[in-house]
């Protein structure tokens, strides 16, 4: 019995692997088509077939398989037409393989598509993962013991404690298994997904550090040893990068003028001073005559910059320097490029990269600015919040998977963006499923209007929401607050007067707009 028990497991083992290897490789466009349900369930059931071929020996005259758990199995990752393909496969093969067309072999296809029938339901409709297989497997342990005593009475009962415990125990470890599995797959997911993002976080780097071509940077470890050296500094010192990898940077320097700064700074500070201290020292003097340096080039030719030098960090230590040096007569069109960069930096750190609206942090931001600026302007200056929050989300991504509740999110906000429309109101993503908007000379009544339509509309673009108990579309709670704005108030008693509007909307019946 255990040597066909532990087969049974590892067959499972083994087949789940490889069916999830298939699910993140280039074989998962064939899951994700229209025909992938049959393609499961055909998968499936040529798994429950083996299955019955190392079926465990319960007593002399009865056997037992996991060939149920395929079909649930089936069921989760393909839905009704999947475990009923799954329940075709298994049923054909206990007649052809296993005794031919009798009574036993009628009981247990029809029991086989009973269950197909009951998991795919619960697999739809039931709420976590563990109640979907644990429906399931009650399903098919009840089914289990209506058949065997359909078909052996009153003598099954010596047997069914081992039978439900062993199938319990295949179920249990099955779903740990597509659990495990599961998990794993989305971990690669977001694996690639963060690695996509370092690839293009690295290219704009690399970009940024190389079309600044009237900057010369350059990038030394903590001995001065060259490791990047930019187009700029090409440019600017007629070194090829390849020739300079390695060297120290003082070599581009005039050995005189190092010479001299070294003594200034040995006699200011006391004692010998390292030529690399020389150049920090000078890069952070308030004279502005410290910061122009002599730079000789490859043809022996000098030219006059402005250089700064800041440390490289990695985790907290300092790794390195970066210096980053100007030629005069060029530093005006640096310093546009430079400016220019760091506004596409700003607004990047300022944007939710799921919704492309504005995240947290800006939100935070804009709103201590309104609220400086209501109490700088006159008494009747009001300044309003709302707090939306889609109703039932955790179902919704229960239901429908969380890259659909990505898209429902960026949908959500792309309808707030479309529908508010003064340039002068912010819409935020306040985190998770929850939004906000500020609205500046904006009074209660005002905030009232602007979140019933936004909950109108949201209600009107009519997305598909079978978990919500509200109604069959997303929908919205809003919470609404007011505030005139004076000294003794704070922004976080506007937000907690919204965040309690907001809870006592959800709690009253959800899609609706509420004002404290």
């Amino acid at each position: 019995m255990w040597i066909s028990l532990i087969a049974n497991f590892t067959l499972i083992t083994v087949f789940l692997f490889f069916y999830n290897q298939l699910c993140k490789g280039d074989a998962a466009r064939a899951l994700r088509n229209a025909e992938s349900p049959y393609l499961i369930g055909s998968l499936h059931g040529a798994c429950g077939i083996l299955l019955m071929f190392f079926s465990v020996s319960v007593s002399p005259t009865t056997i037992l398989d996991m060939r149920q758990i395929m079909v649930i199995s089936s069921a989760f990752y393909g839905g009704f037409v999947s475990s009923f393909v799954t329940a075709a496969f298994v049923a054909f093969g206990r007649i052809a393989f296993f005794g031919g067309f009798n009574d036993s072999s009628l009981a247990a296809s029809i029991s086989i598509f009973v269950l197909a029938t009951g998991s795919g339901w619960v697999m739809r409709y039931a709420g976590s993962y563990w109640r979907k297989w644990g429906y399931s497997l009650l399903i098919g342990m009840l089914l289990l013991s209506t058949t065997m005593y359909i078909l052996i009475g009153s003598r099954s009962l010596s047997v069914m404690p081992v039978m439900l415990v062993t199938l319990g125990a295949g179920g249990s470890f099955t779903a740990a298994l597509v659990a495990y599995f599961s998990m794993s797959i989305r971990l690669a997911s977001q694996i690639r997904v963060s690695e996509r993002k370092y690839r293009e976080l690295n290219s704009l780097q690399e970009s940024i550090f190389q079309s600044a071509s009237g900057i010369s940077i350059v990038v030394t470890d903590l001995n001065g040893f060259i490791t990047r050296f930019n187009h700029g500094a090409e440019l600017m010192l007629g070194y090829a990068e390849r020739e300079m990898i390695g060297k120290r940077s003082i070599s581009i320097f005039d050995p005189s003028e190092l010479e001299c700064r070294k003594n200034k700074y040995a006699a200011e500070f006391g004692g010998d001073i390292a030529l690399i201290d020389v150049l920090l020292y000078s890069s952070q003097s308030d004279d502005f005559q410290d910061r122009e340096w002599t730079y000789i080039r490859k043809d022996g030719s000098r030219l006059t910059v402005v250089l700064m030098i800041s440390p490289v960090f990695l985790d907290g230590e300092t790794i390195g320097y970066m210096s980053t040096a100007t030629d005069v007569t060029e530093r005006k069109r640096a310093e546009e490029t430079l400016r220019q960069a760091n506004e596409i930096l700003h607004e990047l750190s300022f944007m939710d990269g799921l919704t492309g609206i504005s995240n947290r942090r800006h939100f935070d931001e804009v709103l201590s600015k309104e609220w400086g600026r209501a109490q700088r302007g006159s008494c009747d200056s009001p300044l309003s919040l709302l707090l939306l929050d889609i109703d039932y989300f955790k179902k919704y991504n229960d239901t429908y998977g969380h890259q659909m509740g990505d898209e429902c999110l960026r949908k959500v906000a792309s309808l707030l963006q479309a529908v508010v429309g003064r340039s002068t109101d912010l819409v935020a993503r306040y985190g998770g499923e929850e939004f906000a908007l500020i609205l500046p000379d904006t009074d209660s009544a005002g905030a009232q209007k602007v979140g019933e339509k936004l909950r109108a509309a949201m209600e009107r673009e009519a997305i598909p929401h079978a978990g919500s108990k509200v109604s069959g579309v997303v929908t919205l709670s809003i919470g609404a607050a007011t505030f005139l704005p004076n000294a003794e108030d704070t922004p976080e008693q506007l937000i907690a007067r919204a965040d309690g509007a907001l809870y006592e909307a959800k709690t009253t019946g959800r899609n609706r707009v509420l004002a404290s």
